[in-house]
């Protein structure tokens, strides 16, 4: 009920997949469930119910950090073997391949170098297959300060030399690179996922965009959180940090004089598509048929259409000053999900996310 009215909020927002990372494999405790993939079926029917794409992201997690032991909050995380993490995985995959669900993949999140040995890193690499991954890379100072303390290596280089990093390889946050990382990412044909709202909630910092767009990396966009979902916030924040990081202006435009705008929503599109292993991101033969249309006659839009010739000054106040309520329709594959802003499922969602809120809770 939780998962679904999560993603419903998200199709209203004008989001048509999600990239899920999973956690919970564990029952409280760390005692494992009959079938440790329980929650993650729950979580895909979630989205099929919803209507959304998912990109499913089992957590690899086994330990608290380095020569640390989980906690007991992190016990229903933990998978301390990697081989029967990828068997799980596998088996995740299988069901999806018979199941309903559309659009699903499965993927592997290897968490961070901190909840990971590099045994169990390289053992992910080998055992992958096909699957993409992403893993949290250089959130915090400390994180960096801890992996070199162990390993002798940044979080990055550890990654790339245990195997992971490659076209199919997501960084995420990527908020502390050292010299040369970004340069890594894109030789690899590898990308970063940005997630703005958090990582200023987090007072994690700010990444250095510029210089992994000019590397080649591709940008991606994520919300890392359920509390805010609103795309246009986070497109927008990747020029606003930016700014704020460097005093400049207009910093993510290819060159002077140039519109940021189509760079901050191929970020949110195309970027997205390929954070999530989809073909998808872009109108053209071929590609998945996401398609999202906006109210022309928002306070923020009205006139801009009228224009010929001005779709560049309409694009860039979707990107710049857009926000949810602009979301008019919305269609997955070409099926329509979203209609005149609103969600068909969305009144039985609700009522059935307030009744478990009062079970929590203690009020009902």
């Amino acid at each position: 009920a939780v998962s679904r009215f999560a993603f419903l909020e998200m199709k209203l927002a004008g989001s048509t997949h999600v990239v899920e990372f999973h956690y919970l494999h564990n029952q409280q405790g760390g005692r494992r469930y009959a079938d440790p993939n329980e929650i993650s079926r729950r979580v895909l029917e979630a989205a099929a119910e919803a209507g959304i794409g998912i990109t499913l992201l089992r957590v690899a997690y086994q330990r608290g950090g380095p020569g640390q032991p989980a906690v007991p909050p992190q016990l229903r995380f933990i998978e301390p073997d990697a081989e029967r993490f990828l068997e799980d995985t596998q088996s995740l995959a299988s069901f999806c391949s018979l199941d309903r669900c559309r659009p699903v993949q499965v993927g592997i999140a290897a968490h961070s170098v901190r909840a990971l040995s590099v045994p169990y890193l390289k053992a992910l690499a080998a055992g992958r297959g096909g699957c993409i991954v992403h893993a949290h890379v250089s959130e915090q100072p400390k994180e960096v300060q801890a992996c070199m303390a162990e390993t002798g290596r940044r979080p990055l280089e550890l990654l790339d030399e245990c195997g992971l990093v490659d076209s199919r390889f997501t960084a995420v946050h990527a908020t502390h690179l050292g010299p040369g990382e970004a340069e890594r990412l894109g030789r690899k044909g590898a990308g970063a996922c940005i997630c703005p709202t958090t990582e200023r909630n987090l007072g994690d910092g700010l990444p250095d965009l510029e210089e992994l767009l000019a590397a080649g990396a591709f940008l991606a966009i994520g919300s890392d959180s359920q509390v805010r979902i609103d795309p246009f916030a986070e497109i927008r924040m990747l020029e606003d940090g930016e700014r704020l990081r460097s005093g400049r202006r207009n910093v993510l435009a290819p060159k002077s004089g140039q519109e940021v705008a189509p760079v901050l929503i191929r970020a949110g599109a195309e970027g997205g598509a390929r954070a999530a292993g989809l073909k998808a991101g872009r109108i053209a033969p071929g590609q998945r048929a996401d398609l999202v249309s906006l109210d022309l006659d928002d306070p923020a839009l009205v006139g801009l259409a009228e224009e010929e010739g001005d779709a560049g000054v309409l694009l860039s106040n979707i990107v710049l000053g857009g926000h949810p309520r602009m979301v008019k329709d919305l269609w997955i594959g070409g099926r329509q999900e979203v209609h005149d802003g609103e969600c068909l499922r969305w009144a039985r969602a609700a009522e059935e996310y307030k009744a478990v809120g009062r079970r929590i809770f203690g009020r009902g």
